[in-house]
């Protein structure tokens, strides 16, 4: 079973380090299985949304609920300097012919008036599973 979920920042100030902890019950909300997840992106501006999900494997029975609990979302403070104004450009996003999986490439461009980046982090998410119906 797929769980997707869209979390949203009704804050005015960007949200960082966002976890959350999906958890299946059953018809008498007892525990059936639980997840943590995290959006793919580590900054959440206000009002915007992002999306986690989660995978639980078979047999989960039909009546499965999911419960989703946010676990962690920090202020991001206006005046923090560990994010540069990176710009994605040349993203060419090729999906093949049964929409099943997508290569992206690109490059992520700093301002030339910028202070050069001394880490750069790369968040990949692999989904390997088929949905089950």
């Amino acid at each position: 079973m797929w769980c997707f979920i869209l979390i949203h920042n009704d804050y005015p100030d960007f949200l960082e380090n966002i976890s959350a902890q999906v958890t299946l019950v059953d018809e008498d909300g007892g525990m059936i299985a639980r997840q943590s997840a995290s959006p793919p992106l580590n900054i959440l501006p206000p009002n915007s949304s992002l999306p986690i999900s989660v995978f639980f494997e078979p047999e989960i029975p039909s009546k499965a609920q999911p419960r989703v609990q946010i676990l962690t979302a920090t202020r991001l403070m206006p005046d923090d300097e560990r994010y540069l104004p990176a710009k994605l450009q040349n993203v060419l996003v090729t999906i093949t012919w049964s929409g099943r999986s997508a290569q992206i490439n690109g490059e992520v461009n700093l301002p030339a008036e910028e202070k050069a980046a001394s880490q750069v982090w790369w968040q990949q998410q692999l989904l390997t599973k088929q949905a089950v119906s």
